[in-house]
């Protein structure tokens, strides 16, 4: 690559890094943590339990559903493990996933969701 190239590469990144970091800021959202952090232990349950439930009811491969089943049991409310669960899903069922968990549990997807750009954090809407 030529000195050029990798200048305007640059300009580029920091262009993007600016422009979201005031989408972010607009709505409230700060992009730096509020993915990773834990929410309450309420919210926390509601969606565990209703990953363990959504993927119980998965008729596709029981075996591989029981290894997110076993995964999910695992995971305790620390870090990005919130997140972690809802991101074991695929578009479709992260629809069901919506429908099943508390509107308390649903907020707090939106908004990490919303917090990285992910485009299809409407689905968690509340």
């Amino acid at each position: 690559m030529t000195m050029p190239t990798i200048f305007i590469g640059i300009l580029v990144l920091i262009a993007v890094h600016i422009y979201y970091s005031g989408h972010s800021k607009k709505r409230g959202i700060t992009t730096t943590n509020h993915y990773f952090e834990s929410p309450s232990r309420e919210v926390f349950i509601d969606l565990k339990d209703s990953a363990i439930k959504l993927w119980s009811e998965m008729s596709t491969n029981y075996s591989f559903n029981y290894h997110y089943i076993d995964e999910v049991q695992s995971l305790a409310n620390i870090s990005g493990n919130f997140m972690r669960m809802v991101q074991m899903f695929g578009l479709d069922s992260r629809r069901e996933l919506a429908q099943m968990v508390k509107e308390d549990t649903k907020r707090e997807i939106f908004i990490r969701l919303e917090a990285i750009g992910d485009v299809y954090s409407y689905i968690f809407k509340p």
